[in-house]
């Protein structure tokens, strides 16, 4: 996906809307760079609260907040692959840390344990999905399992309120294996 990058201007606008608000959070009015006295707000004040909005107003008419905060939404979008999904912090994907050390990139194929939905293949592949809830068989439960694809949706019917939660992949049919082995 694609997205206007933000201008310095956009930066500097959200932070500066950040700012007020925060300053607003703890109690105080906004202050302008020229004045030093603490003045506390009320939010039961009408002119108090009509001159926070003006400066909220003013200072997001500087740039576009839209673009800072849908352009990140783009950046952290697990399908962009350019932040690692599994990271707490902003750190680059396994796949480009792979090509920046000329190694080339794990496939899929390799991953052997539960993986994070978010990083999941959307082209396609084949997938074992794993649910949040349970089903029962024969007196037993055990966790719902179900091989899909995802393209654009997954391609098996599920509940909109229990999607997949982990993936792995496929492992290989026995006469797969069987021809491979020669047996």
């Amino acid at each position: 996906m694609k997205m206007a990058r933000a201008s310095q201007a956009d930066l500097d606008a959200a932070n500066d809307v950040s700012r007020i608000v925060g300053e607003l959070e703890k109690g105080y009015m906004p202050s302008a760079d020229e004045v030093e006295d603490t003045e506390f707000f009320d939010r039961d004040d009408p002119e108090q609260c009509r001159r926070a909005l003006c400066a909220i107003l003013g200072a997001a008419a500087k740039g576009s907040l839209f673009r800072v905060t849908f352009g990140m939404a783009v950046v952290l979008d697990p399908r962009n692959e350019l932040l690692d999904p599994a990271a707490d912090t902003l750190e680059r994907h396994p796949k480009i840390v792979a090509a920046l050390n000329g190694a080339p990139p794990t496939p899929h194929a390799e991953a052997t344990s539960w993986q994070p939905i978010e990083t999941v293949p959307m082209d396609g592949t084949e997938v074992v999905l794993l649910f949040d809830d349970e089903v029962a068989l024969l007196g037993k439960t055990r966790p719902r399992v179900r091989a899909a694809s995802w393209l654009g949706d997954w391609t098996i019917p599920y509940r909109r309120d229990n999607p997949p939660t982990h993936w792995m992949p496929l492992p290989g049919a026995p006469v797969v294996a069987a021809i491979a082995g020669g047996q």
